[in-house]
């Protein structure tokens, strides 16, 4: 049987279907021509490299979900280290703050040494009996 193409093509281009629809009397469907094992041996080409791709998809996607994974438990880590140091520098600011003002007050207390205290109360005299 001799099919032809219903396309027009230029002289000498082969159609890749005109592969497959060509055959000659007497052919047994398991005899191919060497154009059509040509085809043939595309279409499994593809077929493994699409089937490698996909496995290399596959095992990427795993890896970049653990490598998300492994980003957001730096990030708590980061974030709690941080939290850490934040509480660690606001006691040394605190504690900064309450040095110099004992250190202030104690100058001022100094240089006012001529007047009264805040602190002095004074006593009222008590008369003791006899």
């Amino acid at each position: 049987m001799n099919f032809v193409a219903t396309r027009q093509r230029r002289h000498g281009e082969a159609w890749p279907l005109d592969l497959l629809i060509k055959a000659r009397a007497g052919d047994s469907p398991l005899v191919f021509s060497r154009g059509r094992m040509k085809l043939v041996g595309l279409f499994v080409a593809g077929f493994a490299a699409g089937w490698v791709v996909r496995s290399a998809v596959d095992s990427s996607h795993d890896l970049a979900v653990g490598l998300v994974a492994t980003a957001y438990g730096a990030y708590d880590r980061t974030k709690r280290l941080i939290a850490v140091e934040r509480e660690h520098m606001e006691d040394l600011f605190a504690e900064g703050k309450a040095r110099y003002e004992a250190k202030r007050a104690r100058k001022n207390a100094r240089s006012d040494a001529s007047g009264p205290r805040v602190a002095e109360v004074p006593h009222a005299r008590t008369e003791r009996a006899a």
